[in-house]
């Protein structure tokens, strides 16, 4: 592995999008992260990763009076080229800026750069009858790819119970909230589902659909049988019975009209990529 010290991730100043984080932001980061962190490439959950992030900590940006960074230490499979997607680091973060509901919301939606922006199209998502957090996928880089996430936050047990609470309270009101979102904005999505183990610990379940076809990869039916695939992979695998897991990851494939699991990473921010 290749180690680069001190590596900035992500800083107070002004970005290329021209937005700005404040120093609490990047504390709250902090206090969320991992030991280690993957390196996903261009934010793209279903590629593999390069590497891992870890020692971070926030410090002032050199030169600059009152501005501050993120930095950590980058362990990288291989050394980034001129043209190479890894040349420049980029660091993404969600942030819920309205709800369509004064009780608990059921989903949040995630909209990139620059549909987060545009007024008329927020206030069109906040209509959908789901209760609904709306925000941002913050991504740091000049050209972010148009994809949003939409996230499960009503959580499935690892065990038998699952399917009952997926069928009557998850997939009528996802069915409502794609077929929505579906043509607007032109922004594809991935989807993550919260689940929790008897243990009390929760994970992150994410679909990575097909973005060509984002919605025919997160028809409910695919993700119930996705589902399916991950809590057996939960309860049964090697890889996720050895120690507390944080996250799956399953890729959806055309070909086969299925999800596989493709990444599980742990709660000590160690990870396994499959396939």
């Amino acid at each position: 592995m290749h180690k680069i010290t001190n590596f900035p991730i992500i800083s107070t100043l002004e970005d290329l999008q021209g937005e700005k984080c404040v120093k609490e932001d990047l504390e709250s980061f902090l206090d969320g992260l991992p030991p280690r962190l993957p390196i996903n490439i261009e934010h793209d959950m279903g590629r593999a990763t390069t590497g891992y992030i870890e020692n971070f900590r926030v410090v002032p940006v050199p030169g600059a009076d009152g501005e501050w960074m993120l930095i950590g230490d980058h362990f990288l499979s291989e050394m980034p080229l001129e043209d190479s997607p890894l040349k420049g680091m980029s660091f993404s973060f969600t942030k819920a800026v309205s709800k369509n509901t004064p009780d608990a919301e059921e989903f949040h939606l995630y909209l990139p750069f620059p549909q987060y922006r545009d007024e008329v199209l927020m206030d069109r998502l906040h209509r959908v009858d789901v209760p609904l957090a709306l925000g941002r996928w913050h991504k740091k880089e000049v050209s972010p790819e148009a994809v949003g996430l939409i996230i499960g936050v009503i959580t499935l047990v690892v065990g038998p119970e699952w399917t009952r609470i997926y069928e009557e309270r998850i997939r009528p009101k996802l069915i409502r909230l794609i077929d929505h979102v579906r043509d607007e904005g032109g922004v594809a999505y991935d989807y993550h589902q919260l689940v929790k183990t008897e243990q009390g610990d929760t994970i992150r379940i994410i679909f990575v659909s097909d973005h060509s076809d984002w919605s025919a990869s997160l028809r409910p039916d695919r993700i119930s049988l996705g589902m399916d695939v991950a809590m057996q992979f939960l309860q049964s695998s090697d890889i996720a019975t050895c120690k507390p897991v944080a996250q799956v990851r399953l890729k959806y494939s055309p070909d086969l009209g299925c999800y596989d699991v493709i990444f599980v990473q742990y709660q000590d921010g160690e990870h396994v990529t499959m396939g």
